[in-house]
């Protein structure tokens, strides 16, 4: 089983940095929208709550399909199967492997607004 975590988490690897990397752009346009476009007191606008309802969910569905949809395509499923692995244990080590990267990519950008607050403090605006 770990064997199958680590393939699937090597095969996911890429496909993450650049979800990573796509949420912490949009998550910083939000914020810089947030703090300097448009200054607002309270950092956790509805545009962030949407962003990151959004985002991460998209992100989870392409994952999804990068992970089962190449395996019928190139008949590796029949591989999988026939090896002495179970389904089941396929199926949770697949879940772990995604259940990891989707944590780590979506911690990491729900991590920028506490740091953009303790950055400018949470008293940004006392005087409005």
């Amino acid at each position: 089983m770990q064997a199958i975590i680590y393939k699937e988490l090597r095969e996911l690897a890429p496909w993450s940095l650049l979800f990573l990397v796509g949420i912490i752009i949009s998550t910083y346009a939000v914020l810089m929208e947030s703090f300097y476009l448009r200054p607002v007191s309270n950092i956790f606008t509805k545009e962030l709550f949407l962003q990151m309802a959004v985002a991460p969910s998209i992100a989870a569905l392409v994952l999804a399909f990068r992970q089962t949809v190449p395996e019928f395509w190139r008949d590796h499923w029949a591989f999988l199967v026939q090896r002495g692995v179970s389904m089941t244990q396929i199926f949770f080590a697949r879940l772990i492997a995604a259940a990891v990267v989707y944590v780590l990519v979506v911690l990491t950008a729900l991590l920028m607004p506490v740091v953009c607050c303790c950055w400018n403090g949470i008293d940004r605006f006392p005087f409005e």
